[in-house]
C-alpha cells in the first residue's frame, strides 16, 4: 500500500510540468542567481561605479587617481576628473554608486571626501576599502618618498536622513514584488469563472468578455494602489519616510506600477489553460524578475550582466521611479521615463489579454 501511494504521487509529479518546475527548476534558477551575486561580491568581481574630482592637483593626488583607475573593483566614469558638484550630482541621480573628491589637506597631505548615497551604503564601504588599499600600495612603492597625511571622510549627498532613504528603497522594492503576487492571485478568478460556467452568463450580456477583463483589471489597479499605500504609510509612520510631502508624485508612480502589475497578471491568466498552470507560471516569473530586478537584492551589488538584465523587468523601473521621488528628490518630469515604461507595458499587456480572451471564447 505504501508503495502504491508513493507511485501515485510520483506519477502525479511527473505528469504535472508546473510542479516539476517549482520543485526542481525554480530552486536551481534561484541558486544560480544568488550564487552569482554572492560569488561576485566575495571574489572581488563586484565593481563599484565612481567618479573622481581632483581639486588638489598635486603629485600625490595624481598618483592616487592613477591607482584608483587601475583598480579592478572600480569603474571610474567619466574617465577624466570632473568638478565636485558634478560628482555629487552623479551620486544623487544614481548614475554612480559613490564619488571621490580629492582636496589639499593640512601639512601637504590629502583630504579625501567620499560622497555616498545612504541607499547604497555598501558601495561607500567598498570604495573606502579600495582607497585605503591604494594608499598602502603607494606608500610601500619605490616612488613613495615621505608619506603625506591622508584624511578620509564620508558625507551623504542627501544630508541627514540616511535611514529613511534605505527604508524608502525597501518600501518601493518590496511593495512592487508583493503587488505582482497579489495581482496575479486576483486575476486567477477569471479562470475560476471559466471553470464554473459563470463566464457564459457574462458573455450573454452586453460587452461580452471585454467587460469582464476590463472590470477585473480596474479592480486589481485599485487594489494595488491601496496595497502599496499600506506599505508606504507604515514606512512613513514608523520610519519617517516623507510620504505626505510627495503624496502626488507617489500616487502617479504607484498608479503606473499597479497598471503594470494588473496588466501583466491579466495577460498571464488569459494565456494559461488552467489555474494550476497560471499559478506555476506566475510564481516562477515573479520570483525570477524580483530577484534580478532588485526587489530582493540591491542591483548595485549584482554583476554587470545582471544589472543590464534588470532593465528588462518591471521591478527595476518601479524601484527607479520610487527612488527618484523619495531619496533623489526628483520631480515627476525627471521620473517620466520609468513611469511611461510601467504605464505603457501595463496597457500593452492588457490589450494582449483582451485579444487572448476574445480568442478563447471564440474557439
Amino acid at each position: 500500500m505504501i508503495g502504491a501511494i508513493f507511485r501515485a504521487m510520483f506519477l502525479e509529479l511527473v505528469r504535472d510540468r508546473g510542479a516539476l518546475l517549482l520543485a526542481f527548476a525554480l530552486p536551481g534558477i534561484f541558486f544560480v542567481i544568488f550564487a552569482e551575486i554572492f560569488a561576485a561580491t566575495a571574489s572581488g568581481r563586484l565593481t563599484i561605479a565612481t567618479a573622481i574630482a581632483d581639486e588638489a592637483g598635486s603629485s600625490d593626488s595624481a598618483r592616487l587617481l592613477e591607482a584608483l583607475r587601475e583598480s579592478p573593483r572600480l569603474r571610474v566614469t567619466p574617465a577624466e576628473p570632473v568638478e565636485a558638484d558634478r560628482v555629487a550630482e552623479l551620486v544623487r541621480h544614481g548614475r554612480i554608486d559613490a564619488g571621490i573628491v580629492l582636496r589639499a589637506g593640512d601639512g601637504g597631505g590629502l583630504d579625501v571626501l567620499l560622497l555616498v548615497d545612504p541607499a547604497r551604503g555598501a558601495a561607500g564601504e567598498v570604495l573606502r576599502g579600495e582607497l585605503q588599499g591604494a594608499l598602502i600600495a603607494l606608500r610601500s612603492g619605490p616612488r613613495t618618498g615621505k608619506a603625506s597625511p591622508v584624511l578620509i571622510t564620508s558625507r551623504s549627498v542627501f544630508g541627514a536622513g540616511g535611514a529613511e532613504h534605505e527604508v524608502a528603497y525597501a518600501a518601493g522594492a518590496v511593495s512592487f514584488m508583493f503587488l505582482l503576487f497579489a495581482s496575479a492571485s486576483g486575476a486567477m478568478s477569471l479562470l475560476d469563472e471559466r471553470e464554473s460556467g459563470i463566464i457564459d452568463r457574462v458573455l450573454a450580456g452586453p460587452g461580452g468578455i471585454d467587460v469582464l477583463v476590463h472590470g477585473k483589471f480596474l479592480y486589481l489597479l485599485a487594489q494595488g494602489i491601496v496595497q502599496v499605500g499600506v506599505i508606504f504609510v507604515i514606512a512613513w509612520l514608523a520610519f519617517g519616510v516623507g510620504l505626505p510631502a510627495r503624496l502626488g508624485e507617489w500616487l502617479v508612480v504607484t498608479s503606473c506600477a499597479a497598471t503594470t502589475a494588473a496588466g501583466l497578471s491579466m495577460l498571464l491568466v488569459t494565456a494559461s489553460g488552467s489555474r494550476r498552470q497560471a499559478q506555476t507560471l506566475s510564481t516562477l516569473a515573479i520570483l525570477v524578475v524580483s530577484a534580478i530586478g532588485g526587489s530582493m537584492v540591491p542591483r548595485y551589488v549584482m554583476p554587470p550582466a545582471f544589472q543590464s538584465l534588470g532593465w528588462l523587468t518591471p521591478n527595476t523601473w518601479a524601484v527607479e521611479a520610487y527612488g527618484g521621488i523619495f531619496w533623489r528628490e526628483q520631480s515627476l518630469a525627471e521620473v517620466a521615463i520609468p513611469c511611461l515604461v510601467l504605464l505603457g507595458s501595463g496597457l500593452a499587456a492588457l490589450a494582449l489579454a483582451v485579444a487572448l480572451a476574445r480568442r478563447s471564447v471564440r474557439g
